[in-house]
């Protein structure tokens, strides 16, 4: 089969969880369209409707392949003719280390206080089961949050479908306090990397630090399962989420891209706001249901 030959290759040379064949599955059952992936015995691209692939910080080509003329490509690593974008992410080293240490050592100073005022709050971070109940509860921070950032959230079918295609790959972390979820972070772990995928909480208990305490405890989990490396995700250079990352110590690497536009549709336009604002007012469900509209169509 295609997609066993595609995930062996990208095993061997060190893809992401993006480089999976089940990304691009994902994604053609997310969104109008389908894969156009490439691979030789020398190489593979992973490509969705002519672009490096939808809700994937980045995915460059492994091994040697040619990139086809008019394809838009993301990578960490920089390729002939490419430029760097406005975006980067950040790469914590944890191979060898004690979470102790890196908390003692690593971590930003301010951060550790944050997480230390998170335990004191009482608020307890939990690897929960991937199962309907937790992910529905996650999915409710998570339109939260995506509104709030003026972005279109994704329906709750994607994280359902996340769950069937990556199983054991995808780890679910949410933050308790006095008997509710105020937090959640969604990881994925392959090739010895874990990669944090989506954050998200009720701004009501930010200065509780909520989001230090979920990602103190991926790290954590990352140094107890012995993994090489957190990947915190793409972030726009500059911006407050960017500089919340860097605070844990990674290596802030820049992320390259070829394509016409230099930045990602950021969903800025009139016709996403007056949605947002829509789906503002309309119960979770709701949201879930135009969004699968929406992205059918986009």
């Amino acid at each position: 089969m295609l997609s066993e030959g595609w995930n062996k290759f990208s095993v061997e040379h060190d893809g992401t969880i993006f480089h999976k064949y089940e990304w691009m599955i994902f994604l053609g059952k997310i969104f109008r369209g389908k894969d156009e992936g490439i691979m030789t015995k020398d190489g593979l691209l992973p490509i969705f409707n002519k672009k490096s692939l939808p809700l994937a910080d980045y995915c460059g080509p492994l091994g040697k392949i040619k990139i086809p003329d008019g394809v838009e490509v993301f990578s960490v690593k920089k390729l002939p003719g490419f430029k760097v974008s406005p975006f980067c992410t950040f790469s914590l080293k944890v191979a060898g280390s004690t979470y102790e240490d890196i908390l003692k050592n690593t971590v930003h100073q301010k951060h550790r206080n944050m997480i230390h005022r998170a335990q004191r709050e009482g608020i307890q971070v939990f690897k929960f089961e991937n199962d309907y109940k937790h992910l529905d509860g996650y999915y409710r921070l998570y339109v939260r949050t995506i509104l709030r950032l003026g972005r279109v959230p994704l329906p709750l079918r994607a994280f359902h479908e996340l769950k069937k295609l990556f199983a054991n790959k995808m780890e679910l972390y949410l933050a308790e306090y006095d008997g509710r979820f105020i937090g959640g972070l969604l990881t994925f772990v392959y090739n010895g990397r874990m990669h944090v995928w989506g954050n998200c909480s009720n701004e009501k208990f930010s200065n509780f630090g909520v989001n230090n305490a979920l990602y103190a405890f991926a790290i954590k989990r990352a140094c107890e399962t012995k993994l090489n490396e957190v990947d915190f995700g793409s972030s726009l250079k500059g911006s407050t989420h960017a500089f919340f990352k860097s605070r844990f110590g990674g290596e802030e690497m820049p992320i390259y891209y070829r394509g016409d536009d230099d930045f990602r549709n950021l969903d800025t336009g009139f016709m996403v706001k007056m949605v947002v604002s829509l789906m503002k007012i309309v119960p979770w469900p709701g949201v879930s249901f135009i969004s699968a509209i929406l992205h059918k169509i986009k």
